[in-house]
């Protein structure tokens, strides 16, 4: 039995979608979340057909969909990461090569606390490491280096972490930095 049996009736065609990235977490994450990002997009754009409130913004694709003000007022605050993480994944999973884990896809999801006071350890999982994957970071090669670095000017948090990897490529990850978007598609 899917978690999304609900939709059959009323919604089949995001019903199919949903229960394909479930179906597919464990077995093929890419093709997860492909799946989770497009029943997402479904569901949105359903919204925006169906609710007067919400107002068009200047594009029809997901990200300028998913932060156009009317949309997010009309959230409870714990779902806009949520959302947010599905299409950051879907983008990464469509446009990338990079491995995608079964902890990148669904089950990320399905660990994210609703009350969204997010620990440092699921802020860096949740956000951090999928921005810098996002960005063209390989983590878990051996050629990258992360340590901590205290009082950087202008940051109001601490630590900032900074990143280097042999080929020279650098970056600098502040608390600022997180909940901030690249507003792609």
């Amino acid at each position: 039995m899917s978690n999304f049996t609900f939709l059959n009736t009323d919604w089949p065609e995001l019903f199919e979608t949903a229960c394909e990235a479930e179906q597919n977490v464990n077995s093929a994450p890419r093709t997860s979340c492909f799946y989770a990002r497009r029943s997402l997009e479904r569901a949105v754009k359903w919204l925006y057909t169906n609710d007067s409130y919400l107002k068009q913004p200047y594009a029809d694709n997901l990200a300028a969909l998913i932060h156009e003000p009317t949309f997010r007022e009309n959230l409870e605050p714990c779902l806009f990461p949520k959302i947010l993480t599905i299409q950051k994944i879907g983008n990464l999973a469509v446009h990338s090569d990079k491995p995608i884990s079964n902890s990148d896809s669904g089950e990320r999801n399905r660990k994210t606390p609703d009350d969204h006071d997010y620990s440092e350890a699921e802020t860096r999982d949740y956000f951090i490491d999928l921005l810098l994957k996002e960005s063209g970071w390989d983590l878990r090669a051996p050629d990258v280096l992360e340590y901590p670095v205290q009082g950087m000017p202008g940051s109001t948090c601490s630590p900032t972490n900074r990143l280097r990897s042999a080929n020279g490529k650098k970056g600098v990850i502040t608390a600022e930095d997180v909940g901030k978007s690249n507003e792609s598609t």
